[in-house]
């Protein structure tokens, strides 16, 4: 491929094979891109991704650490209030605080960052709950 100095400004016709773009005659994908919508910066609130479950993807480690456990969230998300919590101490904490396993929530994280707790929502969203939040 031959390049050559162009003036800046000036209009020159490139061959095809120049174009690199991975939508290039892809119609119905490049419609897919929405360009120019933004949102501005103060208008965002910079705790709201924790309510989205879909903002923050998952890692690895969140997908290793919570997998084995898969059919016990389940079973926890559709029944929340099981006669033997002897194996779950957030659930055992509840009971023993007087709290409402369906209602109230763990407010301990550990040393879990906002973006991690993020991440664990988005795998929960996704394979615990099915889609059913």
């Amino acid at each position: 491929m031959k390049l050559s100095v162009k003036v800046p400004g000036s209009n020159d016709i490139q061959p095809e094979s120049n174009i690199v773009d991975s939508l290039y005659k892809n119609f119905q994908a490049r419609r897919g891109k929405w360009l120019g919508l933004f949102i501005r910066t103060w208008d965002v609130d910079p705790d709201d991704f924790l309510g989205d479950p879909t903002s923050v993807v998952y890692t690895d480690e969140i997908n290793d650490a919570l997998s084995p456990h898969l059919s016990l969230l389940q079973v926890l998300i559709d029944n929340p209030t099981l006669d033997d919590v002897s194996d779950i101490p957030a659930l055992q904490w509840l009971m023993h605080t007087g709290r409402d396993p369906e209602r109230d929530v763990v407010q301990f994280t550990g040393n879990l960052s906002e973006v991690d707790i993020a991440g664990v929502n988005n795998w929960m969203e996704k394979f615990a709950t099915n889609g059913n939040s």
